[in-house]
């Protein structure tokens, strides 16, 4: 795995509230106070896919399933699941 820093943010200001790495260390995800989501690779410290939204609160933590293939975000106003890498959010 990458050592270094990887900027979770694409605007300098920002500051990710919460990070989490997949399991097989293929992803780093961070969560903005916005309530964006984004997903990273921390090998060559590029974005995968769009911005992820639809919190509507700060998220407060973020996980990712055994097998990475999900992830969860949660804020004061919901819990979701996303799938990964694609981004789609999975029906409620």
């Amino acid at each position: 795995m990458a050592h270094g820093t990887v900027r979770a943010s694409t605007t300098p200001a920002k500051e990710a509230a919460t990070t989490a790495f997949s399991a097989d260390g293929t992803l780093l995800a961070s969560a903005d106070r916005d309530g964006t989501i984004r997903l990273w690779n921390p090998t060559t410290r590029q974005p995968v896919g769009e911005p992820l939204t639809g919190h509507k609160d700060t998220i407060v933590a973020v996980a990712f399933s055994p097998d990475s293939s999900l992830l969860a975000t949660s804020s004061d106003d919901a819990v979701r699941l996303w799938a990964t890498p694609t981004g789609l959010r999975r029906p409620e």
